[in-house]
């Protein structure tokens, strides 16, 4: 028995982590070449463009598509784009940092604990302004941060944030922000220049400017809801243009203005709306960009023929071209508020601002409609019988939709409601849920209510039938069961549950957030919470599936997949971070909402286990780190791909601090050689084993680190290992 002993731990060298299979990543995606809100432009020499927004570096070379510049993992929000070449730009990120891309190599620049960096300008000697909002030691205010040798560093600080700059050929530069604020920086001398306008209510978006006695700047005053463009002659600030907006109108981020042009009787700027505003010396005209309610353009450039370039909210990219409109964006830029589909050609989706759009194949197109209201959620049976809830705030009213292939129509009215979650079961029955603890149904002859659920918002319903459902509470992550008769809320998790999804065998698939950036999945079973796995990397967590052995959780940038024996990471795309919704049709997987924004499909791999690539012992515990009460459990998967196995022994050995242990008696290894148990049959395939049951991690267990625990089959006649050794690493 030593012996085997002996030769198992010398063969420890042979495990080694399978790397998990890939895909071919999304197939397609509307809208193009991204949903995300795009913040900036940034025009370079000879015609190329770079867009940044969030999660999201595009460059365009003149007559090309638009491409990917940098991963979405590297860049995360791009709020500003300045520099000198490709090889050599800075990124400001709206946040505590500026990232630097210098010829291969992106390096992270922290500005300070409370700064917020805007809009940058750069000088032709390698030194740099950035406006900011928060200062070092407050978030509130302003402040201007210097570039100098390759640092950031303070040189004034004010009671208002600052929201652009714009420097001249000379190295003067000028910034606009909050409070009818204006200043001229030289060097590191800042000076503060009369107030814009008549109080200190008027809040400057954007400059730009031909000279230092020769300015522009727009944005909106507070309290007069007015758009403004004033100009500044070296000694005072005149008033050029105003339009009146709605209250409603400047709901839209402060920051997000810009403007640029060619002389002072050629200037454009953005921020107003979905507004390009051209002012040619005399007047202002006001061109309109088809988009959604309440989104915007943030940034624009102006290319050598006098094109006109502007980004904004929902990845819209659209030119002006003598008066002329046009998009480089396909399909709809809107927030998409529901997803639902059979397969990849059929596919609804619900879109704010009173919209329904079916894929085509190509591109969404939109649906007939007969009613108002901004729908919230889809589900379905086909193509012709389709249904979603919603809440019209006009009208203060709930409503259930139906498609019956040929329009949308208003099917349940629930004044003062705001209806949030549907599900459609195969026998007919429709399940609808809202605010208040609302649940109405349709039996398939008429409508009723369940007792509501007192205090409790409905985020999400999924059942198998009138007689099993289960509500995901709103905010509170909450579980609730209906068993027909009444309402029993389910034990609580060791995690905040986020979303649910329901297998036709009945299992609860739930995943939510431990703690910042901290993900989990659990499995109800009827009875009791499994953990399965409780320390993934994350905030953003989402769960779909096509069946009990084919299910996919997305926490944070990595789409996990539950084959029926284990979880395994299947793609790592950033894409899918921050995705709002997950639903798997019969071949593929639908987003929406992500990093890329609008909705997207991915197409997935055949349903059911993957077939075993090798012989040999995986172990499988739900983490690999564990606090007080996090769920914990030890497994061996076998797989085998030779012919069934008669009475082979496994051996687990846990070692700590050099020290091991064996199973199953868990006693030390000592000159008598280790514990094992011998299996009696192995089949073919792919076999799971408890080693430790289900528990929670106790308290006061103190704290350790690698910890290790190996598994293996031996034949014992030959005196080695069958196929490849299993290896875990943990703490707690």
């Amino acid at each position: 028995m030593k012996t085997i002993t002996l030769i198992l731990l010398a063969l420890l060298w042979l495990a080694a982590p399978v790397a998990a299979a890939g895909d071919d990543g999304w197939s397609w995606a509307n809208p193009q070449p991204t949903g995300a809100h795009l913040n900036t432009i940034w025009p370079l020499a000879g015609g190329e463009v770079l867009i940044g927004g969030d999660f999201t570096l595009l460059r365009q070379e003149p007559g090309e598509t638009w491409t990917t510049f940098l991963p979405y993992e590297d860049i995360h929000r791009v709020y500003d784009l300045k520099g000198y070449s490709l090889d050599d730009f800075y990124m400001a990120s709206g946040s505590n940092y500026v990232h630097h891309w210098e010829y291969g190599a992106l390096n992270l620049m922290v500005l300070g604990n409370w700064v917020s960096g805007n809009r940058m300008w750069l000088l032709p000697d390698v030194t740099g302004y950035l406006a900011c909002s928060g200062a070092d030691t407050n978030a509130s205010g302003g402040s201007v941060m210097y570039l100098e040798n390759n640092a950031w560093r303070s040189i004034w600080t004010g009671s208002a944030a600052l929201t652009d700059l714009w420097g001249t050929d000379e190295g003067v530069v000028f910034a606009v922000g909050e409070m009818s604020q204006a200043l001229r920086i030289e060097g590191t001398d800042v000076q503060q220049l009369p107030q814009i306008g008549d109080d200190n209510y008027f809040l400057g978006c954007c400059i730009w400017g031909v000279g230092a006695a020769n300015l522009f700047t727009a944005g909106w005053h507070v309290y007069d809801h007015e758009y403004r463009m004033y100009h500044w002659d070296g000694t005072h600030w005149e008033l050029l243009w105003q339009e009146p907006f709605t209250a409603d109108d400047h709901d839209y981020p402060e920051k997000s203005w810009d403007m640029a042009g060619t002389a002072p009787q050629d200037l454009y700027w953005v921020g107003p709306r979905n507004l390009i505003c051209h002012w040619d010396g005399a007047q202002t005209t006001l061109y309109e960009a088809p988009m959604a309610p309440r989104s915007g353009l943030r940034s624009l450039a102006i290319a050598a023929d006098g094109t006109v370039t502007a980004v904004g909210d929902y990845g819209m990219i659209v030119r002006l071209n003598n008066g002329a409109l046009s998009s480089d964006s396909s399909g709809f830029q809107q927030t998409v508020t529901g997803l639902w589909g059979t397969d990849s050609s059929t596919i609804f989706a619900a879109t704010a601002g009173n919209g329904y759009h079916s894929w085509d194949g190509s591109v969404f197109q939109p649906m007939p409609r007969q009613g108002s209201g901004t729908p919230h959620e889809i589900a379905g049976l086909s193509a012709d019988h389709a249904y979603a809830c919603g809440y019209d705030e006009d009208e203060d009213l709930g409503f259930v939709d139906r498609w019956d292939g040929t329009a949308w129509q208003q099917w349940r009215a629930l004044p003062g409601t705001r209806m949030t979650s549907l599900l459609a079961l195969r026998t007919g029955e429709v399940i609808a849920g809202g605010w208040r603890g609302v649940v109405t149904v349709w039996d398939g002859t008429e409508w009723s209510d369940l007792p509501p659920l007192t205090g409790v918002s409905v985020g999400k319903i999924v059942g198998r039938s009138l007689a099993e459902l289960y509500v995901l509470e709103l905010g509170d992550g909450a579980l609730w069961r209906w068993n027909g008769q009444a309402w029993s809320r389910l034990p609580e998790t060791w995690f905040s549950i986020y979303d649910i999804w329901q297998a036709s065998t009945g299992q609860v698939f739930a995943v939510g957030r431990v703690e910042s950036m901290l993900g989990s999945i659990a499995v109800w079973n009827g009875a009791a919470w499994r953990g399965t796995l409780c320390r993934l990397i994350g905030d953003y967590t989402r769960v779909a599936g096509r069946a009990a052995d084919d299910v996919y959780a997305l926490v944070g940038p990595h789409l996990h997949r539950w084959d029926g024996c284990k979880w395994s990471i299947i793609a790592a795309d950033y894409d899918m971070m921050a995705a709002y919704e997950l639903w798997c049709s019969t071949d593929g997987l639908l987003a929406r909402g992500g990093a890329g924004g609008g909705v997207q499909f991915r197409t997935l791999p055949d349903p059911g286990p993957p077939p075993c690539e090798a012989t040999g012992v995986e172990l499988l515990m739900p983490g690999n780190y564990f606090k007080p009460y996090f769920p914990c459990w030890l497994d061996a998967l076998i797989c085998n791909t030779s012919a069934a196995r008669r009475n082979v022994p496994l051996f687990v050995l846990l070692e700590v601090a050099g020290e091991y242990f064996c199973y199953p008696s868990w006693r030390p290894l000592s000159s008598e050689g280790a514990d094992y148990e011998t299996l009696p049959n192995v089949p073919t395939g792919r076999t799971r084993i408890q080693i430790i049951p289900d528990f929670s991690w106790p308290e006061n267990t103190g704290h350790a680190d690698g910890l290790h625990v190996y598994a293996a089959l031996v034949d014992l006649e030959q005196g080695a290992l069958i196929g490849e050794l299993g290896e875990w690493e943990f703490g707690f």
